[in-house]
């Protein structure tokens, strides 16, 4: 009967639905779609692969003829930084590993870049949340953070729930779909693509999409 949405605060929300409604009849979306990176067993040692994500990533670039698709070990930082910047939609399929002591540390895991002398850097096969703060996602008018338990983690003091999706909203993009709670890969492959071909082929808001 209804259409639920989530804000910080109210103010918040009012904000974010005005940059949506300002940004939604602007150019063709160009997507950014990062599935089941390599990441580096080293640094992520309890995660798993994800084909199922690799796969989700992959369907969902189909519904945009403009898209940057990385998968695999093609999903370094460098390269999604980069393209992050320049998405109207941004797609993240991958492992979320959150710092239950230090928020900003929590991070995304993206392949492994290496460096000289053949060592895997673990800040650079990773995504911190802090590091999102920085990026200018003006451009942004949905991310999408397909892990798990990526709207909120544990409440702070003085701080409310912290999660990876505020610093996308405070970087400029107006709607964040996350996850609540820990999620199945390939159960959340088939939803994935289904909210995307219906907000696609039926032009319906990111909202409505997920509804239904």
């Amino acid at each position: 009967d209804y259409l639920p949405t989530y804000a910080p605060s109210a103010s918040l929300f009012v904000l974010c639905a005005e940059e949506a409604n300002r940004k939604s009849g602007q150019s063709p979306e160009r997507l950014l779609s990062v599935g089941n990176p390599s990441f580096d067993r080293r640094a992520f040692p309890d995660l798993e692969n994800l084909p199922a994500a690799a796969r989700e990533s992959e369907e969902i670039a189909k519904f945009y003829p403009s898209h940057y698709l990385l998968v695999g070990p093609d999903a370094k930082k460098k390269a999604v930084l980069r393209e992050m910047e320049r998405a109207e939609v941004i797609h993240l399929a991958t492992h979320y590993d959150p710092d239950p002591t230090s928020p900003l540390f929590s991070r995304l895991a993206l392949t492994a870049e290496t460096e000289t002398g053949g060592q895997a850097s673990q800040r650079k096969g990773a995504l911190l949340v802090g590091e999102i703060y920085r990026l200018d996602l003006s451009h942004g008018r949905l991310a999408v953070l397909s892990a798990c338990q990526t709207w909120a983690e544990d409440y702070l003091n003085g701080e409310g729930a912290v999660g990876v999706s505020r610093p996308f909203l405070a970087a400029g993009v107006p709607v964040v779909v996350s996850s609540l709670w820990k999620i199945d890969s390939p159960a959340t492959r088939n939803m994935m693509i289904e909210f995307h071909r219906i907000r696609k082929t039926r032009k319906l808001s990111s909202a409505e999409a997920l509804k239904e």
